[in-house]
């Protein structure tokens, strides 16, 4: 049985996030997003990129980027979880439980197969290592082909296994340089850590009170590579948007 998310979907936390003064961080998220590419491009900004990348390609990024605001952490919470605190008695279940589910995914890396053109195909996640997985999807499955790679969010809403946030085709050389960026960047949160320890700004003891009991043996490695999840999407998308531009010689 598949599972139909509404359309207006996102209509209610869009009203709270413009009526909460939160819309000024998602405009932040997306230009960061993007930071490393417009300087290059004049005074044209973000409507040159689009320009460049094409309007299909560029939506596709945007609602990427407002997935990664929506869960990303601003002064110890998300808007997710303001929003569902404040105003989730408005919400239907379904929504919510989307929502959640948003909060506990991360986009990623997936190579395709057993594709079902209207239904669905499988995922192996190329990052993270989880099991395959067989995603619910119509239209985009009519464009797949057998071991092809996308980067998607990949996310389960009662017991459905959908993707969010739209799809961007890319290789699997990609694979490895997003490993290498997230290796790095998980280096330099865990030493940033190991300082603030060692300094006596952050506790151990509370350190290892936020992480799962599982990963409490090894703290700074386990909440550094935890705290460089919400980046994940941003690296991958820029390298995309460079790989991209160099592809159709825009750069």
């Amino acid at each position: 049985m598949t599972i139909h998310i509404p359309t207006s979907l996102f209509d209610g936390i869009s009203k709270w996030l413009r009526s909460s003064g939160w819309i000024d961080n998602y405009d932040e998220i997306l230009e960061a997003y993007f930071a490393s590419y417009v300087s290059g491009f004049g005074d044209g900004g973000l409507d040159e990129l689009e320009v460049l990348l094409g309007t299909t390609w560029y939506t596709v990024l945007e609602d990427m980027a407002f997935n990664d605001f929506l869960t990303s952490d601003f002064d110890g919470n998300t808007a997710i979880n303001l929003y569902l605190k404040k105003q989730g008695w408005k919400e239907k279940p379904l929504i919510k439980a989307y929502f959640k589910a948003m909060q506990e995914s991360n986009v990623s890396i997936h190579r395709v197969s057993n594709i079902q053109p209207g239904k669905s195909f499988d995922a192996e996640d190329m990052l993270f290592g989880r099991a395959i997985q067989t995603v619910q999807a119509e239209t985009v499955t009519h464009h797949m082909s057998e071991g092809e790679y996308y980067i998607t969010r990949v996310m389960n809403v009662r017991g459905h296994t959908i993707a969010a946030g739209g799809f961007l085709p890319t290789e699997a050389d990609m694979v490895d340089e997003a490993n290498e960026a997230i290796d790095a960047l998980t280096q330099k949160i865990a030493e940033e850590i190991e300082a603030k320890i060692e300094s006596g700004a952050v506790p151990i003891e509370k350190l290892k009170k936020e992480l799962p009991a599982d990963l409490r043996a090894e703290p700074i490695p386990a909440f550094a590579f935890m705290a460089t999840l919400p980046h994940f999407s941003m690296i991958i998308a820029t390298r995309w948007i460079e790989r991209y531009l160099e592809a159709q010689e825009l750069v």
